[in-house]
């Protein structure tokens, strides 16, 4: 299928006035530097093209039917932006592939390039695989294993107003403690002296990033994709709201069908790439679309 690269420029988009939603399969990119590409991702210097800059690559995926990802390597420093945010539960979640003797860096951070705010090190030289405390320089947490050459999934749960943070790896909790800021502004994602490492499928949220049980392979699909007129939910339950965004994040179309496999008239819309939010007995999902 030929590749649609209208989204290259704005996969996220603003849902309040001080964040945005990420949600990244870098398959809407062309395959090089990624800062140029999109809004979210910057160099720690903020100067794109230079060494910092990483790449989408195909060397690696974890997307269903995709082909891409972003490959963080030696003398990468890269920071995927959050907003300006002080108060509320956000979630970060991603999908991790380690490249054999990787080690990386990824830096939660209130104040990008200045305040750290919770960092995760992994097969690291001196702190090892763990988390660590910015403030008193210490590890904190119990150490954990992430195997090489393999997708893992973590999942972080961030409560600016707890001051807490729950991070898993593919389900399993590796952290549950203190986020020792009281804002949220970037995650620095760097590479700790000998990285070669994957991320794919990256999503940012206001909120906790509910289970995806109801939106299974056997329970959840869309299709025809791209589509022409008419888009087709296959469920097992009621679809309660659909809800179409345009690559700019305005609402294009909304609907509430109420009822098991609805389809959805797309057909007033123009060509392009929208991402469809679903919401299915409480749970959301966002798929990206083309037309």
């Amino acid at each position: 299928m030929k590749k649609i690269y209208i989204l290259a420029t704005m996969v996220a988009f603003a849902f309040t006035a001080n964040a945005q939603i990420v949600d990244d399969e870098f398959e809407f990119y062309q395959l090089g530097d990624i800062d140029a590409q999109s809004p979210s991702w910057r160099t720690w210097s903020d100067a794109p093209g230079n060494a910092e800059d990483a790449d989408v690559t195909d060397l690696q995926n974890n997307t269903v039917g995709g082909d891409k990802s972003l490959n963080i390597g030696a003398g990468n420093d890269m920071l995927l932006l959050f907003g300006d945010l002080t108060t509320g539960v956000y979630s970060w979640q991603y999908d991790l592939y380690l490249e054999p003797g990787s080690s990386g860096f990824l830096g939660m951070m209130s104040e990008t390039t200045t305040e750290f705010a919770l960092q995760m090190y992994f097969d690291d030289a001196t702190i090892g695989t763990s988390f660590a405390d910015p403030i008193g320089n210490t590890n904190t947490g119990d150490p954990f294993t992430i195997e090489e050459e393999t997708w893992v999934t973590h999942r972080w749960v961030i409560d600016l107003d707890a001051g807490t943070a729950i991070v898993t790896q593919d389900g399993e909790e590796i952290y549950n403690g203190d986020f020792f800021r009281n804002a949220l502004q970037s995650v620095d994602i760097w590479d700790d002296a000998n990285a070669n490492f994957h991320l794919d499928n990256v999503l940012f949220v206001e909120g906790e990033i509910l289970n995806t049980d109801d939106f299974s392979s056997s329970s959840f699909s869309v299709y025809p994709n791209p589509v022409q007129d008419r888009l087709n939910i296959q469920s097992v339950i009621a679809v309660d709201s659909v809800i179409v965004y345009d690559v700019l994040g305005k609402v294009v179309l909304t609907a509430t069908p109420g009822v098991v496999s609805p389809s959805v008239d797309m057909s007033a819309l123009t060509s392009g790439a929208y991402l469809v939010n679903i919401t299915i007995n409480g749970a959301s999902k966002t798929v990206k679309v083309v037309k």
